[in-house]
């Protein structure tokens, strides 16, 4: 009787942590192979502005929805993001363009907020980065 090595390629997995949920995928290759370095981007997503809060200070409010990691000639990454609005997304190292989306804040014709990180964010192997997604509203 004959036994056959079968090599699953592409395998996704679920990567939760600070109450978002990411989908990465693991890779191809043979069972054994070295997978690619990672970095990790782990932040917080959140609302500044609107209405003055007892004591005079503006409220910095969580967030739910999407954070979005965009690369030059790769497949876009899109992590959940829940109540805490906290998120983390292990990613393959470069240099990213980062937005989040919510439904917590409605603009022109009831169309969900998007708010954009300046400027690229650059993810390294091995490394955490932390950000802040901010949505400023009047």
């Amino acid at each position: 009787m004959r036994t056959h090595a079968l090599a699953v390629a592409g395998t996704a997995v679920l990567i939760a942590a600070g109450g978002g949920i990411a989908l990465a995928s693991t890779g191809h290759g043979a069972p054994g192979a070295r997978r690619p370095a990672r970095g990790v981007v782990a932040g917080k997503f959140e609302r500044e502005g609107g209405p003055i809060a007892p004591g005079g200070k503006q409220q910095v409010v969580p967030l739910t929805g999407t954070i979005r990691f965009a690369r030059a000639h790769h497949r876009t990454v899109r992590v959940h993001v829940g109540k805490s609005g906290r998120f983390s997304a292990r990613l393959v190292p470069g240099y990213y363009e980062i937005s989040g989306r919510t439904p917590d804040i409605r603009g022109p014709g009831r169309q969900e907020a998007v708010c954009p990180v300046p400027g690229k964010v650059r993810v390294s192997a091995d490394r955490t980065r932390h950000i802040t997604v901010v949505c400023i509203v009047p």
